[in-house]
């Protein structure tokens, strides 16, 4: 699937959702102030990665297309 019509099918993906919801279908904290890499200690940066690499050494993720077919599964089935 091209980037392009990644991004169209992405967008169009959570207007439905949220559209079929009435919401967000996740909670939905945005932080006043943003992360990032000089606003956070070295400790913390470390602990992220850490975090983040354990994950991938699961395997603990899903493609993108495997995340949207599961929303589309909660979506159709209530």
């Amino acid at each position: 699937m091209s980037e392009t019509l990644r991004r169209n099918y992405s967008q169009r993906f959570l207007n439905i959702t949220i559209m079929s919801r009435n919401g967000v279908p996740f909670s939905l904290d945005i932080s006043d102030k943003l992360v990032t890499r000089d606003s956070i200690t070295q400790a913390e940066f470390d602990t992220m990665m850490q975090t983040g690499l354990a994950q991938a050494k699961k395997n603990d993720s899903v493609s993108v297309d495997e995340a949207f077919n599961q929303l589309n599964a909660q979506i159709c089935n209530g």
